[in-house]
């Protein structure tokens, strides 16, 4: 059974908008087409960390991971959601260490 979000009219598609560093919001197509079927019977979408952190939108280690998403149905777009102000942050790969790891002298409390 289709999601109505409500309505009772079912939901055809979503528009997603992902926050970037900048502050402005973008669709993520690749990864987040709330055409697409699969989003839609889902309601979810995935994009890699690696875009997230990458130059596609720029956050860094830390950062909070915003949203905005509007439903589509046969009555047309519903509003925009407010941003999100919790859930997922953006996460980096660890660097690699400069010079590899030593052990301290050992001691004893006794």
């Amino acid at each position: 059974m289709p999601y109505t979000g409500g309505s009772g009219i079912p939901i055809t598609s979503y528009h997603i908008l992902i926050k970037k560093a900048d502050g402005s919001l973008v669709t993520f197509l690749p990864n987040c087409d709330g055409n697409s079927t699969i989003v839609v019977n889902n309601r979810y979408c995935f994009i890699p960390m690696s875009s997230i952190t990458g130059t596609t939108f720029g956050l860094v280690q830390g950062d909070l991971i915003q949203a905005q998403i509007a439903a589509t149905n046969a009555r047309g777009q519903g509003d925009y959601s407010n941003l999100n102000t919790e859930g997922a942050r953006a996460r980096v790969v660890p660097h690699t260490p400069t010079e590899a790891p030593t052990r301290g002298s050992l001691t004893s409390d006794s």
